[in-house]
């Protein structure tokens, strides 16, 4: 029914005829919610201290005053909440389209001191957020500030990305 939309669009919509949906998307415990708190510049997001999982279902914010809105997705760590994930992402998105709008942007959030980067989950995941069409994929890395090797990790990150580009696990993100 009505009731079970995941998009709530409120008043604000009425004062911005063009709003920009943001999804944040990754593994359990990456700082996806503190992202999104950062990209509000306020804490609404419940955020985790262990690094399981806070976030139950999607939730909605919208930055104070501006026509941007946040999606956080309950995040993945085994092959069935992987899917589970995917399905959600998609189900945001046909709404949207429903409503001749869609996401713009997918914030893939990657925790830099996660030894599991990378991992073939992620490549799944990753292939199934670059078939979604008109949205631009972004990584982001969180937890830099830790004690890492800043260059030896960044320079991890971008082999990593480099093999989804060059070993085709994920075909799409070519085309970006």
């Amino acid at each position: 029914g009505e009731g079970d939309k995941m998009i709530n669009y409120d008043l604000t919509d009425i004062y911005y005829p063009f709003t920009i949906h943001i999804c944040c998307i990754g593994r359990f415990g990456q700082g996806k919610s503190a992202c999104v708190n950062c990209l509000l510049g306020e804490n609404k997001a419940k955020e985790s201290k262990s690094g399981a999982s806070t976030t139950k279902k999607i939730n909605y914010y919208q930055i104070k005053n501006q026509p941007i809105k946040i999606y956080d997705i309950p995040g993945f760590e085994s092959k069935e909440t992987c899917e589970n994930a995917v399905q959600k992402m998609k189900e945001l998105n046909d709404e949207m389209n429903e409503l001749k709008d869609h996401l713009h942007f997918i914030l893939y959030i990657i925790k830099s001191t996660d030894e599991r980067m990378f991992a073939d989950i992620e490549y799944n995941m990753i292939n199934e957020i670059s078939k979604q069409e008109n949205t631009f994929l972004l990584y982001i890395l969180t937890h830099s500030s830790e004690n890492i090797e800043k260059d030896e990790k960044i320079d991890m990150i971008n082999v990593g990305i480099k093999n989804l580009l060059t070993n085709n696990k994920c075909k799409d993100v070519n085309n970006r």
